[in-house]
């Protein structure tokens, strides 16, 4: 019997440092430099973390309160981009709950692409009645490089287009006015930044408590560069974030 449990506990051995050892080969996480900001009296902190692994790229945004803020005060935006800074999936997720802290997950399939970013956005519930956002810094990649990023220029109506990659190194934290994403039917074009905006912000805690309780897509137009509709990009919103 002792030598039959020594066996299995070489097997079990085995296939923990097996999988230890697959884990280190395909998971790759990095995590981005955390921003902190104060409102009213209360310090919150935020960080992006992007890990690729099994076929699988997640994108989160963490926020953390100094102390517990009512349901629906804190919410957060999730944006997924491959390394080209074509953008895959948008999460966006408001407290359910009192919580110091939320976790908001974006995620994607890999599928020829090996290299992927998350940037964030905080929102946080003010004393005027309104919501304040942040940015959040994107999370950094090794591999990442300028090359092969998707055409970026202005249209004819004056509107900048691009990869999301160009707003997050830009110095003023301008956006570009269409940015490159894939759509639900796989076809590459452009999302209005302000599409994006109208979809993930809430109007007051009621609504992030009624409108963002359960999750559901907003769907928004996915354009080529002559201002035609090609296809919808799908802002998966509501739901409970993770640690709320």
């Amino acid at each position: 019997m002792k030598q039959v449990n020594k066996i299995l506990i070489s097997l079990l051995a085995s296939i923990v440092g097996f999988f230890l050892c697959a884990t280190s080969v395909f998971a790759v996480e990095t995590t981005g430099v955390t921003v902190s900001r104060s409102y009213d009296g209360y310090s919150y902190q935020a960080h992006t973390t992007t890990a690729v692994y099994f076929g699988v790229a997640t994108g989160t945004t963490a926020v953390e309160a100094s102390s517990s803020r009512p349901a629906g005060y804190m919410g957060a935006a999730s944006s997924l981009y491959n390394g080209s800074g074509v953008l895959v999936d948008v999460n966006v997720q408001y407290s359910q709950s009192s919580t110091n802290s939320i976790l908001v997950l974006a995620t994607g399939s890999v599928g020829s692409a090996n290299r992927f970013f998350t940037s964030g956005t905080a929102y946080i519930y003010r004393t005027n009645g309104t919501y304040s956002s942040f940015n959040v810094p994107a999370s950094p990649y090794a591999t990442l490089s300028m090359e092969g990023l998707p055409p970026s220029g202005v249209t004819d109506d004056g509107l900048t287009y691009g990869s999301g990659l160009i707003s997050l190194i830009q110095t003023d934290e301008k956006h570009v006015d269409l940015v490159s994403a894939i759509g639900q039917s796989g076809f590459e074009g452009y999302v209005m930044y302000t599409d994006l905006v109208s979809a993930t912000i809430a109007s007051s805690p009621l609504e992030a408590l009624t409108e963002f309780a359960s999750e559901h897509d907003v769907l928004i137009p996915l354009y080529n560069l002559d201002g035609e509709v090609i296809d919808s990009f799908a802002v998966h919103c509501g739901g409970v974030p993770q640690n709320s």
